[in-house]
């Protein structure tokens, strides 16, 4: 028995290495013999130490360790079994075949025919909604668009890509049997994961108790400033904020497009104590004085230096010379790196200003688009004019600040730090919401709304156990106050967009949420395993509280990972491509599940435990950053 664990114990830290490693090279690996091979030998060790340990009689860790078995025998059987190519069809072709990506071509056991294909649009007609196939199988009307698949006999289509003259692509994927067996192992570690924490024999519900939840709303608001520069008045610029006008694929207020113009050319929300409608205005008025203007921000000194700009604000002046010629064209040199990519972030403003005065940034919004409501536009002009990130992410950090020099001094302010955790929790609460009801669906798209997600949902989390644990209420608000502080950082003012079509699934919202309440509540027993190093006396209790975090995080992962996979079927057609960043989140997973496992003696000493959770936090940081350098499918 003592060998066998040592088998099993190698083979899974080999495969966790190799997974890793895997990352940086061809994606041709992952279909090599060898490594089908190693994940073979994984589930080898996995079924025999089921039997060896006589499992079953332990349900919860069964039913977690068979659907590991189940998902490497789906894969197993679809890397086997299961074809998957394309087909291209032009209106009125009929098709009985497809292409194989691995090359040749295999039969259908039905006859398509497309009828037409044509794109749905956002209102305003510039953003695409949903791409639409209508075919026929063996005579049958059908209708095939993202999220929205078709099977017949085995075979799945998904509607991939068109060729821009009425023609289609759709991907083809045959696994009847592959994709049922995954399937089944997905739903087994979701019952598995919540009848681990549920099971009244478990450790996890040895170690909870009754933990609580409260939630507040909290307004707050500011004001800017005026200014002397020549363009038309503050009066004037308020009564346009709320005129609506196509502006990124969708219905908004003058106010967002202005908005959006002068941060992406001054770095700021405002300029010299103007509004953001006056500078757009006044520019579209006055062009010959505003190109007098420094607000084009360059962060180069390099480029700054040789376009003789001190200060780091240039004028559109600065960027051309006596004769009108393009003085960045000059420069660039084609690399995209350096100076070059200086010169691309200036040419972007450029772009900017020249599609305004070309009357081609502002497109007025239609009679035959519907209007915003006044409630949603005066909820986004509010969304963009109060700074909520910033005095969210600057509070909370100042108050975690307070909070840690209040423990270390034993100061007594234990009733003003709760009161500050809730008005942070307020604070990003508002913001959320405001975000959520102006773009009309959960903000979980891109970087900036999974960072303000993560804030939030440590901020909930911290409210819910800081009764439990004194370290809580410091560490989440430095955590979530970081976050608020990478949202800002990465886009302080965001735009917001429609969803792209494939993003449009609830198995996408579902996946997001859940991995980054995970990630929250990993983040908190790595906080723990730091204070724990500083503080010997408080060791054991912080584990059990680490401990605690770990089940629900770890379930939560795997089960916002497969939800990801779900996602990832239903849209293009394969549940599992080994992207980087699937593959780290795999990573993640394995390495925070090895603490669970209680016959790992050595993580049975607190030291241990908590300097294993402090180095495993780095697998987050890897899968939510790291892999960004990587080439990958995810946008974040």
């Amino acid at each position: 028995m003592r060998v066998f664990k040592r088998v099993a114990i190698t083979v899974y830290i080999v495969t966790t290495a190799v997974l890793a490693v895997t990352t940086f090279m061809s994606p041709s690996v992952y279909s090599s013999v060898w490594f089908v091979t190693l994940l073979a030998l994984w589930g080898v060790t996995l079924v025999a130490g089921m039997v060896m340990t006589g499992m079953w009689h332990r349900l919860p860790s069964f039913l977690l360790h068979s659907s590991f078995v189940l998902m490497l025998a789906g894969g197993l059987v679809t890397y086997v079994s299961g074809e998957k190519g394309y087909v291209t069809m032009s209106p009125g072709d009929e098709v009985s075949s497809f292409n194989l990506e691995s090359g040749g071509v295999s039969q259908l056991s039905v006859t398509l025919r497309l009828d037409s294909f044509h794109v749905e649009y956002y209102p305003g007609g510039v953003a695409p909604k949903d791409y639409v196939s209508f075919i026929r199988v063996d005579g049958e009307p059908c209708r095939i668009s993202m999220n929205n698949i078709l099977e017949r006999d085995g075979y799945r289509f998904y509607q991939s890509s068109y060729d821009g003259r009425g023609g289609t692509l759709l991907t083809v994927n045959h696994d009847p049997w592959g994709t049922g067996i995954s399937y089944a192992g997905y739903m087994l570690l979701a019952v598995g994961g919540l009848m681990l924490m549920l099971w009244h024999k478990g450790r996890f519900m040895t170690l909870l108790r009754g933990l609580s939840v409260v939630a507040m709303l909290l307004l707050c608001y500011n004001v800017a400033d005026a200014s002397s520069i020549k363009g038309i008045t503050r009066e004037q610029g308020d009564s346009l904020a709320s005129r609506q006008v196509i502006y990124n694929g969708r219905v908004a207020p003058f106010n967002t497009l202005a908005r959006d113009f002068v941060t992406k050319l001054s770095g700021s929300a405002s300029y010299r104590g103007l509004s953001v409608e006056q500078v757009v205005a006044s520019w579209l008025l006055y062009p010959e004085e505003w190109q007098h203007q420094p607000i084009i921000s360059i962060e180069s000194d390099e480029l700054c230096s040789r376009l003789g700009i001190e200060g780091g604000m240039a004028r559109m002046t600065d960027l051309f010379d006596d004769e009108g010629r393009y003085r960045l064209e000059a420069m660039y040199k084609g690399t995209d790196r350096g100076l070059d990519r200086d010169i691309l972030e200036v040419d972007e403003k450029v772009g900017l200003v020249l599609m305004l005065t070309s009357d081609e940034l502002i497109v007025p919004r239609g009679d035959d688009v519907a209007p915003l409501s006044r409630a949603k536009v005066a909820v986004e002009i509010a969304y963009n004019r109060l700074p909520l990130e910033r005095i969210f992410f600057m509070f909370t950090l100042s108050m975690a600040v307070i909070a840690f020099l209040a423990f270390a001094m034993k100061w007594r302010c234990r009733r003003l730090l709760v009161a500050a955790l809730y008005v942070s929790l307020s604070l990003q609460a508002l913001n959320y919401a405001m975000r959520w009801y102006v773009s009309g669906s959960i903000p979980l798209a891109d970087g900036y709304e999974t960072m303000q997600f993560l804030s939030l949902a440590v901020l909930v989390l911290t409210c819910v156990i800081y009764r439990r644990n004194e370290f809580a209420l410091p560490s989440g608000m430095l955590l979530a106050g970081f976050a608020g502080l990478v949202a800002w950082l990465g886009e302080s003012n965001p735009t917001i967009t429609p969803l792209l079509p494939v993003l449009s699934s609830p198995w996408l919202s579902l996946h997001v949420t859940l991995v980054m309440i995970a990630y929250a509540l990993l983040s908190f027993t790595m906080l723990n395993g730091i204070v724990a190093l500083a503080m010997k006396r408080e060791r054991e209790r912080l584990m059990a509280m680490s401990t605690v975090l770990l089940y629900p995080g770890v379930v939560l992962l795997g089960i916002g990972i497969f939800a990801g996979a779900v996602w990832a079927n239903v849209s293009w057609g394969r549940y599992w491509g080994w992207d980087p960043k699937e593959t780290w989140a795999l990573i993640t997973f394995l390495v925070y599940a090895v603490p669970l496992h209680t016959s790992i003696a050595k993580l049975r000493t607190p030291l241990n435990f908590h300097i294993y959770l402090i180095l495993a936090f780095l697998t987050v940081i890897m899968t939510y950053f790291g892999v960004n350098l990587l080439p990958s499918l995810h946008a974040y």
